[in-house]
């Protein structure tokens, strides 16, 4: 007699332990149907409701000086990285929306003016982190890559959409480029420094990208660095344990700071142009090694598997390695590469926590800010700036 209240409690939870587990298998095996956004949509001729929300967000913040203020003065005080970063990839996203939908180029090539404008303000300095001032930079005269590449990139990119030949910045722009293959030719690993002896993949990966895309503007021809900077990547900047590329080393190719998913996959998004071969590699690389998956939800990885660092205000917080800067970065760089599969899972995530809300038919990420909901963006809109370079590109090669 006195087992049966201990065997009954036995029996009772062990039904509730298999309704969990019943509940749990039925939600993994249904979770594609209830949560896998259409993602066919991002890459149809016709532009997406979100991606509309999305860009009048934008447009909203940017129309009015004093909101447009306020809203990089936060980003200043946060991070002044965050503020150049969130300036250009809202450029970058204008430009993909520009060359893919003709009835809005004249909107974004708007904004796009403005960004830049307001971009060039500032002393290129006011963009670095503090400690850049700890010391000074190796090379003279002194510059941040990560500030000419991102702003070349930004210029670039508005070129390739219309190109007058009396535009404003054209001289800049020339001199920016100028500045970042200088900067990269004058390192022995070809990296140059975004701060003193620190040498980014991130900030290379785009200043090579801006490279090709003024290749294709001017007729120029960089082949022989994006040769050169490939060889050496391979033979002395990739991490033995991961084949990943480390994400950044000092001047004379010293690893500075291993693989990480904040670097890694805007690497991929800047070399798919100016080392196709070994973007793809360290795409496969990465999406073994730096991406997870919950259910159908998938996520990107701050540390390859195996691997463990600090978080910081870059990376976000990395409960068991998820990244909320690699997610975002990796939604570019699956959304470049055609990766249907990978696109789906990070959007469901990022509508899973990253709290959309829309109001007055302008949609943003309450879980985010302004550079991530210009990060969110050019993940679901690049593609057409890319195929423009190559195509490009290809009209030279046949013509010559």
């Amino acid at each position: 007699m006195t087992n049966r209240p201990r065997l009954s409690f036995l029996r009772r939870a062990l039904l509730v332990a298999l309704s969990l587990a019943g509940s749990c298998a039925a939600l993994w095996v249904l979770s594609p149907h209830l949560f896998l956004p259409d993602v066919d949509v991002y890459f149809a001729a016709d532009m997406p409701p979100d991606v509309r929300a999305q860009l009048d967000h934008f447009y909203h913040v940017w129309d009015d000086p004093a909101r447009r203020d306020a809203a990089l003065e936060a980003m200043q005080k946060l991070n002044p990285e965050w503020e150049l970063i969130g300036s250009t990839f809202l450029g970058y996203s204008l430009a993909n929306v520009a060359l893919k939908y003709p009835s809005e180029r004249e909107r974004a090539l708007r904004h796009m003016d403005v960004i830049i404008e307001q971009t060039l303000k500032k002393p290129w300095r006011e963009y670095l982190l503090a400690y850049s001032r700890e010391r000074p930079f190796v090379r003279r005269p002194e510059g941040s890559l990560m500030v000419d590449g991102e702003v070349s990139l930004l210029i670039g990119l508005r070129r390739l959409v219309r190109d007058e030949p009396d535009y404003r910045y054209r001289g800049e722009h020339r001199r920016l480029v100028a500045r970042c293959v200088d900067a990269m030719e004058a390192g022995p690993a070809l990296w140059a420094e975004s701060y003193p002896d620190e040498c980014w993949l991130f900030c290379n990966a785009l200043a090579l990208a801006s490279v090709k895309v003024f290749d294709v503007l001017e007729g120029a021809d960089h082949s022989d660095l994006f040769r050169r900077w490939e060889e050496r990547a391979r033979k002395h900047l990739v991490h033995p344990g991961t084949g990943i590329l480390h994400s950044a080393v000092t001047l004379q190719g010293k690893p500075v700071q291993p693989p990480e998913g904040s670097s890694i996959w805007v690497g991929i998004y800047g070399l798919s142009i100016a080392a196709p071969e070994l973007a793809r590699e360290q795409y496969e690389r990465a999406t073994e090694l730096m991406t997870g998956r919950i259910a159908c939800f998938r996520y990107g990885r701050e540390w390859p598997v195996g691997m463990r660092g600090q978080w910081d205000i870059d990376s976000g917080l990395t409960p068991a390695g998820m990244g909320p800067a690699s997610t975002g970065f990796a939604l570019i760089a699956s959304k470049e590469r055609s990766d249907r599969e990978l696109v789906a899972g990070l959007l469901a995530m990022l509508d899973l926590v990253g709290v959309p809300r829309e109001h007055d038919g302008r949609l943003r990420y309450q879980s985010s800010n302004l550079v991530g909901d210009a990060v969110f963006l050019l993940g679901k809109t690049t593609g057409p700036a890319w195929t423009e370079v190559r195509r490009r590109d290809t009209l030279r090669s046949t013509s010559r």
